[in-house]
């Protein structure tokens, strides 16, 4: 969701206090989050998209994922930040990883994408989503 300013080769609207900020303990009960995912979840369902795999880019520690996955839904997600993960979704949220770095065999699998506050805290969101350059 957020990423801190110093991770290699990104830039962020956010620095690392901010992103700590952004994700203190127990935030995940907290109204906006509560609200935010049973609307998601309430438009993936109407869309169809619940019954297909999803990957959040941007995730954070994965507030979204897992909240998605207590409701059946195939979700996944990646952050180029370093988030503290809880243990049980170790194996469904590559940290530190560009969404364009993501395995093939996992990409290929990928139905859908979510974008759950990512856009706004990107300095230049254009720029993100153009392919890395050729070696």
């Amino acid at each position: 969701m957020f990423f801190p300013i110093d991770v290699i080769g990104k830039d962020s609207a956010f620095n690392r206090d901010q992103y700590t900020d952004a994700y203190a303990p127990g935030i995940e009960r907290l109204f906006w989050h509560v609200a935010r995912n049973a609307t998601i979840l309430r438009w993936l369902r109407r869309c169809g998209m619940d019954a297909e795999k999803l990957l959040e880019i941007g995730c954070g520690p994965g507030i979204v994922v897992d909240y998605l996955r207590a409701k059946g839904v195939d979700c996944i997600g990646c952050d180029l930040a370093s988030p503290s993960v809880p243990d049980r979704l170790a194996d469904v949220i590559f940290a530190s990883t560009d969404f364009r770095s993501l395995p093939l065999a996992v990409r290929s699998n990928i139905d859908g994408v979510l974008l759950c506050d990512v856009m706004e805290h990107l300095d230049d969101p254009v720029a993100s989503w153009r392919p890395p350059a050729s070696p």
